[in-house]
């Protein structure tokens, strides 16, 4: 709608499409004052990319140098997809980024299982991946299995020793938190 579209047209494209809206409080206005990836908001950008902040964005061009207005120059762009990559981050669609948010808000958990040692239980999401935090005392031997793939996952340990880790819809997982062989 060319930066003529407000809330209730926002509203009636997510109730009734299931559309986001690029400039709502979920998207690049959560941080107020910020505004899309473009030149004249270059050294907000190229500050949070280079310490590998996670914000939602769009911009219209990323093609010429210099840029025409919205949109951002060719060599700024090329800056900000580096600095993010030397952070060993991938840059994903706003709807991916959106999925994540709402799978990790909306994920269920069943048939928990644990002991001492071990955690087991199954993951439900609203399709995609979620991310998730398990409050368990894990130490450098604790092992994270996706018994539906068949893989070890890699998982963060908390400054509380709790993990945090991504689990998919309608996968079994199991946490041994002493062994170095699964």
């Amino acid at each position: 709608m060319r930066n003529r579209d407000n809330i209730t047209h926002a509203l009636y494209a997510y109730e009734n499409l299931g559309m986001l809206w690029r400039n709502g409080d979920s998207g690049i206005h959560t941080e107020k004052y910020i505004g899309s990836l473009e030149d004249d908001t270059w050294e907000w950008w190229e500050t949070a990319s280079r310490a590998g902040m996670v914000h939602p964005v769009f911009t219209h061009e990323l093609d010429k140098d210099p840029a025409i207005k919205y949109s951002i120059s060719r060599s700024k762009f090329q800056n900000w997809v580096d600095n993010y990559e030397s952070n060993n981050m991938s840059i994903v669609s706003f709807h991916e980024y959106s999925q994540i948010s709402r799978n990790t808000y909306d994920a269920t958990f069943e048939n928990l299982r644990h002991t001492e040692n071990s955690a087991l239980f199954d993951a439900h999401t609203n399709g995609g991946i979620a991310h998730i935090n398990v409050n368990i005392n894990a130490g450098k031997d604790t092992k994270v299995y996706d018994n539906t793939s068949g893989k070890f996952l890699d998982y963060d340990i908390e400054p509380d020793n709790s993990i945090t880790f991504w689990v998919e819809n309608n996968h079994n997982y199991s946490i041994d938190l002493n062994s170095t062989e699964y």
